[in-house]
């Protein structure tokens, strides 16, 4: 246990408060003549007593003395020896708040006690290690550590080629789990639900097929979806498919320069949103800085502000790498400015808002933030300050059906009795005198003490270290769920054949049955895909030859034999491989299989892939490069030619061809100008700036990638091809 952790347990079990009690912990306490707030009914009662025992309000009493059947007779609170009473004259009580949008492995333990600090009492974690959440969940619960009540989605759910285009630009992506089809979809979803998540976040995905089985598996397990909107539907859609809440601004389906929504189109969103009964996360403190340059956000960072009193030297410094990145060119401080009014239609037609900071980004500070989020709901979107309230307590809670978020009989007593009204102004919920979590009284001072230990602590954290810690459980007790965690955890990083291997454990140790059948059939797809991806990832490396690559290939591709979307799909990660690794001979035997596939059992939105390969089929195998770009430009549907992903691959497979190198450009232009992701626009830009240069423009291909070093600096690929480029053009 670090210091941090020492003198927090401490302060939990020593601080004196100041409302009397020489203990905080739980017993039967009230909080006398006090306002009680309950946001979700919009009931307000003042001069109540509000009596909890064993962690839950048991009454709620009025100090009114009335008469007649039915009526409650208020007893002295201070005539009762073994009640703590705490003074709520003049103050006022509402539920424990709940920041909706944080990622807690980019914080520390302090981050943890300031969150309960500032009244963030339930944090939903939006993707990250699973096993660092459970951890936290456990030690919190021990009185190891101080800290919110924590409802996690574990690893983000990603496309697979869209993660791998990620990666090459991007560090700290680990935590994602790649899906290429709806089988692996449902099995990743089994294997989520297998680790104890509460709800499935996904992010990229490409397919709506698959976007439909994540959805319809999630249900399957009695959990919500939360993410981004989807690259591959518009937000409506997500809704109807059932997306529960969607999280950030802008509205990248209502706002991209090309894709505004009109009149028509905005109100049948917003129908359709209020009909599935979806919910909006706009983390306004996270889309403040869209659209400003490095310097500005910067200078955001290095302005003073006490709060950095509290905050770890280690989230600080990752604040200030984060700024190597850049949104690209996509006009992002109008675009939020749009969605700006957008949501506040949203909110004015029904759609329910919730609070959430994207704990993590830079300005995002735990605790603090929140209660600056709720401001600029009201101020922004045009929330009510109850309503701003709610979106933090009763309608955050009812999503995961707890019994909190209320200030009435029967809920949990996690409350916040706070020295000013925060309906007469939302920001008076900075006003906290106590913090009440499940009986047990922080009064001020005792929260003071907390604060005062962290301002001097926070720089002792170490690290989490969970992934250690479950290694070591798994070697004490390697039981089969254990291991089948460990399998999990070992996929989701990518170490597919580790991954195998802790499943062969788990199966040996269960005699053949594994501890659940979904986590069975999850940890199945481990295997099965775990021993397909590290023969591809091992062609790529150079660490595989070809003979030896035949035997996993193969399985895979019979395990699919029966339908011809898998086939092409699989045979699409096979051959790039194949190419990398320079088997040549075998890439042909793997073009001809494709090409023998019957089109006609091919579905349209699998139907480009195989029209790519078998452009390169006649192109290799035939020798025939004008039928191939024929083939390849006459395959493109018009409804294809606003896909990214189906514009370049044309344009990068003209450029690999050197045929027709003009219209190649024109096909990368247009793919940049239809990117939905940041991502996805540099890469459009980059494979410009590389035809350009094949056709001699070597001055162009030179601003172009001048352009994308300032948006990801200090990237390797991008520096080496502009040094390349510049020479070329010195040259000419």
């Amino acid at each position: 246990m670090n210091k941090l952790q020492v003198a927090v347990v401490v302060l939990l079990l020593c601080a004196i408060s100041t409302f009397g009690s020489s203990s905080g912990a739980a017993q039967s306490l009230v909080i006398s003549n006090v306002t009680a707030i309950d946001p979700a009914s919009g009931e307000i009662r003042a001069g109540v007593d509000v009596h909890v025992r064993d962690g839950v309000i048991e009454t709620i009493v009025s100090t009114v003395a009335s008469t007649g059947a039915g009526t409650e007779e208020r007893q002295d609170p201070h005539a009762q020896p073994d009640l703590q009473v705490v003074d709520g004259e003049g103050r006022f009580l509402i539920p424990g708040l709940w920041d909706m949008h944080v990622h807690l492995d980019m914080h520390t333990e302090a981050d943890l006690a300031m969150l309960v600090a500032n009244g963030v009492l339930y944090v939903r974690d939006m993707g990250g290690d699973p096993f660092l959440a459970a951890s936290l969940v456990a030690r919190i619960a021990d009185g190891e550590l101080m800290g919110p009540e924590i409802r996690s989605a574990g690893s983000i759910v990603e496309d697979r080629r869209w993660l791998t285009r990620a990666r090459s630009i991007f560090e700290g992506l680990e935590h994602r789990v790649p899906v290429d089809n709806p089988e692996e979809a449902r099995a990743t979803v089994a294997m989520l639900a297998g680790w104890g998540v509460d709800l499935v976040k996904t992010r990229n995905v490409t397919d709506r097929e698959t976007l439909a089985a994540i959805l319809d598996a999630a249900r399957e397990h009695g959990l919500t979806v939360a993410g981004h909107e989807p690259m591959v539907v518009d937000i409506d859609e997500a809704a109807r498919l059932g997306m529960t809440t969607f999280e950030h601004l802008p509205f990248m389906s209502l706002t991209m320069p090309g894709k505004e929504a009109d009149e028509e189109r905005l109100e049948a969103t917003i129908a359709a949103l209020v009909e599935a009964g979806s919910y909006i996360v706009p983390t306004m403190i996270a889309s403040r800085a869209l659209g400003e340059s490095r310097e500005a956000r910067k200078a955001a960072i290095d302005e003073p502000d006490e709060r950095y009193l509290f905050l770890p030297k280690v989230v600080r410094d990752a604040w200030y790498a984060s700024l190597e990145g850049d949104a690209g060119p996509l006009p992002w401080a109008q675009m939020r400015n749009t969605s700006l009014e957008i949501a506040k239609r949203m909110h004015a037609a029904g759609v329910p808002v919730l609070a959430g900071t994207d704990m993590g980004v830079p300005l995002s500070f735990p605790g603090f933030s929140l209660h600056e989020e709720l401001a600029l709901l009201v101020e922004d979107i045009g929330l009510e300050p109850l309503e701003a309230l709610r979106a933090a307590t009763s309608a955050a809670a009812s999503l995961f059906d707890a019994p909190s978020g209320r200030v009435r009989a029967g809920a949990l007593a996690d409350l916040v009795l706070l020295d000013a009204n925060p309906l007469e102004d939302i920001t008076n919920t900075k006003t906290i005198r106590a913090v009440i979590v499940r009986g047990e009284l922080y009064g001020r001072e005792r929260l003071d003490g907390v604060l005062e230990e962290v301002r001097k602590t926070k720089d002792d954290w170490q690290g989490w270290g969970t992934f250690s810690e479950l290694e070591a459980t798994c070697e004490e007790s390697p039981e089969t769920t254990c291991l089948l965690e460990l399998a999990g955890y070992e996929y989701s990083k990518g170490r597919y054949d580790r991954a195998f291997s802790q499943y062969q454990a788990a199966i040996e140790r269960s005699g053949g049955q594994a501890a659940s059948e979904a986590a069975s059939q999850a940890a199945r797809q481990v295997a099965v895909e775990g021993r397909f991806a590290s023969a591809i990832n091992q062609l790529h490396s150079g660490e595989l030859d070809c003979d030896g690559a035949v035997a996993p290939l193969d399985s895979q591709l019979r395990t699919h034999a029966q339908d011809a979307d898998r086939t092409v799909g699989v045979l699409d990660r096979i051959l790039p491989a194949l190419a990398a690794s320079e088997c040549a001979q075998l890439r042909v035997g793997y073009l001809d299989r494709l090409a023998k596939l019957d089109r006609s059992e091919i579905s349209a939105a699998v139907e480009p892939l195989y029209l790519e390969h078998k452009a390169s089929y006649l192109a290799e195998v035939k020798d025939d490069e004008s039928a191939a770009y024929a083939l390849r430009i006459s395959g493109l549907d018009p409804s294809w030619r606003s896909d990214t992903t189906e514009l370049q691959r044309v344009a990068a497979w003209c450029l690999g061809s050197d045929v027709a190198l003009g219209q190649a450009r024109e096909l990368a232009k247009q793919a940049a100008q239809v990117a939905a992701t940041p991502i996805d626009r540099l890469q459009s830009m980059m494979l410009e700036a590389r035809i350009a240069s094949a056709a001699g423009d070597h001055d162009d291909a030179v601003r172009l990638m001048e352009f994308i070093n300032g948006a990801v600096p200090d990237n390797p690929t991008v520096t080496g091809l502009l040094e390349t480029f510049k020479r070329l053009a010195e040259r000419n």
